[in-house]
């Protein structure tokens, strides 16, 4: 028999509707879809080894995938870990800041006598500074939510993705192995009917030989007398 689709899968979903639960190859198939088809496979009666083959390839591939999806999850965790380091660093630049200009204005309101006057100059500055750090502070923080928000997101899609195609894939693998596991049960309980047949035809002939040896036996007996 010859396969037009290059992996097993693709056959099973293009040729018998092996579809699975959410669409396409995406999710487990229900057991409707797997009795279906169980006797499409039956009808047609193709070279179930070959699919089996196929399918159990395909299943090891996608858990080695998984596997490797899980390697990309740790490297991108072990590579986002510094954040909290660099947006800490980052915020350093608005305390130097902070500091300097402290400095400046207690230089310059040394010539200010009025100590109300100075109080009320550098109550305005440090709120000035304070209202810049708080925006700066919420700007890296609103950066750094849509960062881990997109590759929360990556992640999670990736992750669904690959699952359900896994939970595809194994579901087909569960049905063709029943498949086969009849298929082969049925060949055997063939064989063996083809075996006492044969050993049932065997042993017909050669009660017909003993049955025909007797006849001519008898015959001769009296043949024998009457001479």
């Amino acid at each position: 028999m010859g396969f037009k689709y290059s992996s097993a899968s693709r056959y099973l979903l293009k040729e018998h509707g092996a579809s699975g639960s959410l669409f396409g190859g995406f999710g487990a198939i229900s057991l409707n879809t797997s009795l279906e088809l169980k006797r499409k496979l039956k009808e047609k009666n193709p070279d179930l080894g070959v699919i089996r083959s196929g399918i159990n390839a395909q299943a090891e591939t996608a858990k080695q995938i998984n596997l490797v999806w899980v390697i990309i999850t740790f490297v991108l965790s072990a590579i986002l870990s510094p954040t909290v380091f660099y947006l800490g660093q980052s915020l350093k630049v608005s305390d130097w800041e902070h500091e300097s200009k402290m400095y400046i204005y207690k230089e310059a309101l040394k010539s200010v006598e009025d100590v109300g006057k100075q109080a009320d100059y550098l109550s305005k500055a440090i709120s000035e500074d304070a209202l810049k750090f708080t925006k700066e502070l919420k700007i890296l923080q609103e950066a750094q939510g849509k960062v881990l928000l997109i590759l929360i997101g990556m992640l999670l899609a990736g992750f669904a993705v690959f699952f359900l195609r896994y939970q595809w894939i194994i579901s087909l693998k569960e049905c063709i192995e029943n498949a086969y596991a009849e298929q082969d049960k049925r060949l055997a309980e063939k064989k063996e009917e083809g075996t006492r047949a044969t050993a049932a035809i065997k042993e017909k002939k050669e009660k017909e030989l003993k049955d025909a040896a007797l006849i001519v036996e008898i015959r001769n007996k009296r043949l024998m007398k009457k001479s």
